[in-house]
């Protein structure tokens, strides 16, 4: 039996020219999964193709950690260009 998403946490780093999704334990702050995507900075590549490279980058993580992709407890966003207007 796996351990449930809740108790997981997910850190985020999206920029230009990639982005790089990290699935970790929550209590103990151990990374399980780590995945990657294209650029997310949703001023140089458009908003449908931001998102896709953020859920191929958070998909390859849970993937990497042989889990179901699924919520978490807690996620954590860096993102390039989110702040600006288009």
């Amino acid at each position: 039996m796996g351990i449930p998403q809740a108790e997981f946490v997910l850190g985020i780093d999206g920029g230009a020219s990639n982005t790089i999704a990290l699935l970790a334990e929550a209590d103990s702050g151990r990374v399980v999964g780590r995945g990657e995507g294209g650029p997310s900075n949703i001023q140089a590549v458009g908003e449908q193709a931001a998102l896709a490279e953020l859920d191929a980058a958070v998909g390859a993580a849970f993937e990497a950690a042989g889990l179901p992709y699924a919520p978490v407890a807690v996620a954590v966003l860096g993102l390039a260009g989110i702040d600006l207007d288009g």
